[in-house]
């Protein structure tokens, strides 16, 4: 309780700022389902959104805002799946264990990860559209 309320806490400090890892930690999620070997495809980078719900005016404005810009990021790339939504009111105990993972601090917060569920670039805060596209055409294969 005390991690969240200063993960809160810190998030309505730093409102504002952008902060940005690159490549910078790894980790992995596991895969919710696998098939067999022989008709498994190869495995794709993904984005993780994690935003909030619920919160303060000041929060929700900022994850709406960056849900916003991720959106108009990805229409410019048709065929890079859509991102996974972990929402901090719906599933907080998945959003806790992201945040510890990847070092994530502040909401929203944006993971691309490669195929074996390493970080390869994290943004957090306010997003910006181009370098959003930037990060899709690099690490989605779509340039």
């Amino acid at each position: 309780m005390i991690r969240v309320l200063l993960l809160v806490a810190v998030m309505a400090v730093t409102v504002g700022t952008e902060a940005v890892v690159d490549e910078a930690r790894a980790g992995e999620l596991r895969p919710t389902a696998s098939a067999p070997a022989s008709t498994a495809q190869a495995p794709q980078a993904r984005i993780v959104l994690i935003t909030a719900s619920q919160a303060c005016a000041c929060m929700l404005r900022l994850c709406k805002s960056g849900e916003a810009e991720l959106k108009t990021a990805l229409a410019a790339y048709p065929g890079v799946p859509a991102p996974e939504v972990i929402d901090n009111a719906k599933d907080p105990d998945r959003m806790r264990k992201l945040t510890e993972q990847y070092g994530v601090y502040m909401l929203p917060a944006v993971l691309f990860l490669d195929a074996n569920g390493k970080l390869k670039k994290l943004y957090q805060g306010d997003m910006k559209r181009d370098d959003l596209k930037r990060a899709i055409a690099r690490y989605c294969g779509k340039g």
